[in-house]
C-alpha cells in the first residue's frame, strides 16, 4: 500500500488500463467524459495528505453549498469500462477538467483507431477546442449560452423531436 500510494493510485490505475487496452482487440471508439462531486464533511487539514487536491467549497451537484468537495472525473468506453479516472479539487471548472481528462487519455491511450470524446456542453470553450488539436476527435453540443444558440432558439423554426423525446 505504501508503494501504490508513493507511486500513485491514479497513476496506477490508468497504466494498468492503458496496457490492458493496448494489448487487446478490445477497441475504445467512442469515449465518454464527465465529472462529478462528492461533499465531506471535515476539516482536512494540509498535513491530512491531500496535497494532489485542495478539498474546498465549490459548486455543488448536490445541492450542498455549506460542505467541501472534490471532484472525480472518469472517461469510460462504449461498453462503460472505466479508461481513466483522476480527481480535481473542489472548486475546479468543467471546463478545464473535460479539458484536462481528455488531454491526459490521449497520452496514455495509444489507439490506431479513430476515437471520439463525448463530453457535455462545459467542453464547448474556445481554449479547449484548440487546445486538443485537430487530430483529437470530439462530440459535444453547443451551450445556450452562446450567441447563435440563443437565436436559434428564439427563432420560429420548426424543430423535429428525434425518437428519444427529451431531445430534438
Amino acid at each position: 500500500m505504501d508503494s501504490i500510494a508513493e507511486y500513485g493510485p491514479t497513476q496506477l490505475f490508468n497504466e494498468i488500463v492503458s496496457n490492458c487496452l493496448n494489448s487487446t482487440e478490445f477497441g475504445s471508439h467512442s469515449i465518454h467524459v464527465d465529472t462529478t462531486n462528492f461533499s465531506v464533511t471535515g476539516k482536512y487539514e494540509p498535513d491530512f495528505g491531500t496535497e494532489e487536491i485542495k478539498i474546498t467549497y465549490g459548486p455543488p451537484k448536490d445541492g450542498r453549498w455549506d460542505l467541501k468537495r472534490f471532484v472525480l472525473g472518469m472517461a469510460s468506453n462504449q461498453h462503460g469500462i472505466p479508461l481513466f479516472l483522476q480527481t480535481f479539487s473542489g472548486n475546479e471548472s468543467d471546463k478545464e477538467t473535460l479539458r484536462t481528462i481528455i488531454e491526459n487519455l490521449n497520452k496514455n491511450l495509444k489507439s490506431d483507431e479513430k476515437v471520439y470524446h463525448v463530453a457535455d456542453s462545459a467542453f464547448y470553450t474556445r481554449n479547449n477546442l484548440q487546445s486538443v488539436g485537430q487530430h483529437t476527435f470530439w462530440i459535444t453540443h453547443v451551450p445556450s449560452t452562446i450567441k447563435e444558440a440563443k437565436e436559434l432558439l428564439a427563432s420560429e423554426y420548426q424543430i423535429n423531436p428525434c425518437t428519444d423525446d427529451r431531445y430534438s
